[in-house]
């Protein structure tokens, strides 16, 4: 269903109940910070209101947008049609038992809520001594964001350390799955493509041995990523046995602006947003990078919303 102007928004917004709100600016909750409204909109904070919503927007067959932290999505100009939930829910808890049975160790179980910031994990991970997790605190993301793209850097991803998924399947019901059920892959798992709708994620640390400080790898992205402008993160998925920045910088599109947005001139595998940027604007650079760059150009941040002209 796509929510036209002739559609009774006021019916509508009865039928799902208090808290949602009709035609909510969304560009200030993303990380690019470009965007237009979401017909309909709605904060929760625990799993059951999540839940609830998301049952009543499947049943009134309206589309729907579950909304991290904003970030590895470009929303287009026009906006969301149907209605975008903001996940806050976002509790976790961190038990270490006293032995991890397979190797001898001692392992650190984290249960998640889905609308839990990835970095935070990593870090409350590192103070009790586990470094699974330390490449994540440099990711701007939630878990169920870094869950459904399998997320990740410098060589680690969520694959190597997710236990268990807990997700609200099509059929409304709340089930459990193991980890290697969720089809994960390079930036991609089974939620990518399902609809179903992650709620919780299980980690399993027991990597004690620090293997690479937490300041470090952060320092590195400060001095190669363009961190004080706002951008989606990565653009272009890195193509087997290459980087995506170093080919559109060897096609010469580093630094090249359309409107105020631009190819970063510090990383060419972001763009960035220099004040005013559409997201129209960011979607020409996208597609003059993968017109460029001779071999294939996969998208790793998702256009989400109304792209018609």
């Amino acid at each position: 269903m796509t929510v036209a102007p002739s559609i009774d928004k006021s019916a509508l917004l009865a039928q799902l109940g208090p808290g949602v709100e009709a035609s909510y600016p969304l560009a200030r909750l993303t990380s690019f910070k470009v965007g237009g409204p979401a017909d309909f909109f709605a904060t929760v904070r625990t799993e059951d209101a999540l839940a609830g919503l998301v049952r009543k927007a499947w049943a009134l067959d309206l589309p729907l947008f579950v909304m991290g932290n904003g970030s590895n999505i470009l929303l287009a100009d026009r906006g969301i049609r149907g209605l975008v939930i903001h996940n806050l829910c976002a509790e976790v808890t961190y038990e270490e038992s006293a032995l991890n049975q397979d190797e001898g160790v001692p392992a650190l179980l984290i249960a998640a809520q889905a609308g839990a910031m990835l970095p935070r994990v990593g870090r409350e991970a590192i103070k009790r001594g586990y470094y699974d997790l330390v490449y994540a605190t440099g990711i701007p993301g939630t878990v169920g964001g870094a869950v459904m793209s399998n997320a990740g850097a410098y060589g680690w991803c969520m694959a190597d350390s997710l236990s268990w998924i807990r997700y609200l399947a099509r059929d409304g019901e709340v089930r459990t799955i193991a980890s290697g059920a969720a089809e994960l892959r390079y930036r991609h798992s089974r939620f990518k493509d399902s609809g179903e709708i992650v709620l919780a994620a299980g980690f399993h640390l027991n990597q004690r041995r620090e293997e690479a400080r937490a300041s470090e790898l952060n320092r590195r992205r400060r001095e190669t990523q363009p961190l004080t402008l706002p951008n989606a993160g990565s653009m272009f998925k890195n193509p087997p046995g290459t980087a995506a920045g170093a080919l559109i910088e060897q096609a010469g599109l580093k630094g090249r602006r359309i409107g105020d947005a631009q190819i970063s001139e510090k990383h060419a595998n972001f763009i960035v947003n220099l004040g005013r940027a559409t997201a129209r604007d960011v979607k020409a650079l996208i597609d003059l990078a993968q017109s460029s760059v001779k071999e294939p150009l996969e998208l790793e941040v998702q256009l989400v919303g109304d792209w018609s002209e």
